[in-house]
């Protein structure tokens, strides 16, 4: 299977609403607590137009995978945020290229889509100057949080809930 990864158009936007949609549905699949939103509770439209208002108020960028029938099977997208006053209180200054959202297609897995993603977007972040890449991990995700290490990124902060 030949894939091209391209920048996002607007033309785009049905079929990354269905990706996020899958993703959600993966995402809530591995929720022990059962908070994600899944299904007739999850507006995928909503979610998506939201990921792109991200990128289009930020310094960011969107790129999709497409197969050679043009069916898009995985995107990725990221943005470069100006740090908050909060955040130089804490941390030394930065500028952190954050990947919002990243999905491959179950048919399109195994492949090394997922790495030609990644390295799409982390081109993009240093042409920006970035300092460090960030991602953040659903933590009962394990196969993506694998994945991320694989990329050589490394566990930075661990939130922890409990239901009570």
């Amino acid at each position: 299977m030949s894939i091209a990864i391209r920048e996002y158009r607007d033309s785009d936007f049905e079929s990354l609403v269905s990706c996020m949609r899958e993703l959600q549905e993966h995402i809530a699949a591995t929720d022990s607590l059962h908070y994600v939103r899944s299904g007739t509770d999850y507006d995928d439209r909503a979610y998506w137009n939201n990921v792109v208002a991200k990128v289009q108020n930020a310094t960011g960028a969107i790129y999709v995978a497409e197969d050679t029938e043009n069916i898009i099977v995985g995107c990725i997208a990221g943005i470069i945020p100006e740090p908050s006053y909060d955040d130089l209180l804490v941390d030394l200054p930065m500028k952190a290229g954050i990947i919002l959202e990243m999905y491959v297609a179950k048919q399109a897995r195994r492949m090394g889509l997922g790495v030609r993603l990644m390295k799409s977007m982390e081109l993009y972040f240093q042409k920006q100057k970035c300092d460090v890449f960030q991602v953040d991990c659903f933590a009962p995700n394990v196969g993506a949080h694998t994945f991320y290490e694989k990329c050589g990124y490394k566990d930075r902060m661990i939130i922890m809930m409990k239901k009570v």
